[in-house]
């Protein structure tokens, strides 16, 4: 009867150290998911840049002020890193 009751509860602890785990490993794959999400998009802005940074180079190179050329180059690099 003792053998019964004691296997009883480690079956108890371990269906609960299951649980535990089936929840770790959900919140993983999630994890996993998401990163997979982020290097994506930050693979596309590395090949395409950002939306909007094709109209600001623009902008500045259309400005005709003539000054600060060493401005534009400074936010190329910038948005190369």
């Amino acid at each position: 009867m003792q053998e019964i009751e004691r296997l009883e509860t480690e079956l108890a602890e371990k269906r609960k150290s299951l649980g535990v785990v089936e929840k770790e490993e959900g919140w993983l794959k999630q994890r996993v998911q998401l990163r997979d999400v982020q290097e994506s998009l930050l693979t596309r802005r590395i090949v395409e840049g950002w939306e909007d940074e094709a109209a600001a180079l623009a902008e500045d190179g259309n400005d005709g002020d003539g000054g600060g050329g060493g401005g534009e180059e400074e936010e190329v690099q910038r948005a190369e890193i």
